[in-house]
């Protein structure tokens, strides 16, 4: 019984995926992960690493995994531990405090730009 039970789980959260509506809260953490994770490549300067990003949760929130050394290489960096979408297309990388540490707007093209004042020039794309 159990096997069905993760077999429909994992049927409605690639249904969600193909639709591209967030898996439904109800869906095992592991497996919403797996679902709805994409990685990104950010380049600043010299420094290229990648951002691995979860499952949105019920506010739009998504927790995040950086490589070994991005924030080394983007001190910013350091304080992210989330990713939210926001309403008008930009991106937030959110801090453990709650606040923005680096923001990204859609790009010509494919990919974000970061904007803000004080923020390092920093360019995001997807990867997978």
């Amino acid at each position: 019984m159990r096997g069905l039970l993760l077999v429909g789980a994992v049927t409605v959260g690639m249904a969600a995926l193909a639709s591209g509506e967030t898996p439904p809260p109800d869906l095992p953490q592991s497996l919403a992960a797996n679902v709805a994770g994409q990685t990104f490549r950010l380049v600043s300067g010299e420094a290229v690493c990648s951002i691995h990003r979860g499952a949105a949760d019920v506010t739009g929130v998504s927790r995040i995994a950086l490589d070994n050394g991005c924030s080394s290489a983007l001190p910013i960096l350091a304080r992210a531990d989330s990713w939210r979408d926001n309403a008008d297309g930009s991106i937030s990388l959110i801090g453990k405090e709650g606040r923005p540490v680096l923001e990204f707007a859609p790009a010509d093209g494919e990919g974000y730009e970061s904007f803000g004042t004080g923020s390092p020039l920093a360019s995001l794309r997807q990867t997978d």
